[in-house]
C-alpha cells in the first residue's frame, strides 16, 4: 500500500444471529467480519496470492482512501521461477506478513474469549 489505511478482516459465523439448523446444515449461516489486522503505507496486503494453493485467507477494506500497487501474481510467481535469489526473497517476505497475521489473528481470538 502506497497511501492510506485499510484492515484485513476474516468473516466467522455471527454468534449474535438467530441461525436456522437448515442454514447450518447448507453453509448458509450469518457471518460478520472481525478485524484482524490494521494496515497502512508500507505494508503488505494478499501474500496468500503467492503461496500454494494460492488462495486468499482473508479480505482487505479500506477504512480511507487508498492507493496500493497491484501486482499480478500468476507473471510474478514466473518471474520467481526465473530468478529463484528474487523469488526466495520474496516468499521469505510473505511468509514474516503471514506470521504476523497469524499472531494477530490469536491475540483477535484470545480478546474474544475473554
Amino acid at each position: 500500500m502506497i497511501e492510506g489505511a485499510a484492515a484485513v478482516v476474516i468473516e466467522v459465523p455471527d454468534h449474535e444471529a438467530d441461525q436456522s439448523v437448515a442454514g447450518q446444515l447448507t453453509g448458509q449461516i450469518k457471518t460478520r467480519d472481525v478485524v484482524i489486522s490494521a494496515i497502512g503505507p508500507g505494508d503488505v496486503f494478499a501474500p496468500s496470492s503467492l503461496i500454494p494453493p494460492h488462495v486468499a485467507s482473508a479480505s482487505v477494506k479500506a477504512t480511507t482512501d487508498c492507493r496500493v500497487i497491484k501486482f499480478d501474481a500468476v507473471q510474478l510467481r514466473q518471474v520467481f521461477e526465473e530468478n529463484c535469489h528474487f523469488g526466495y526473497r520474496m516468499v521469505q517476505k510473505a511468509a514474516a506478513v503471514i506470521r504476523e497475521r497469524l499472531q494477530a489473528m490469536r491475540i483477535e481470538s484470545l480478546a474474544h474469549l475473554v
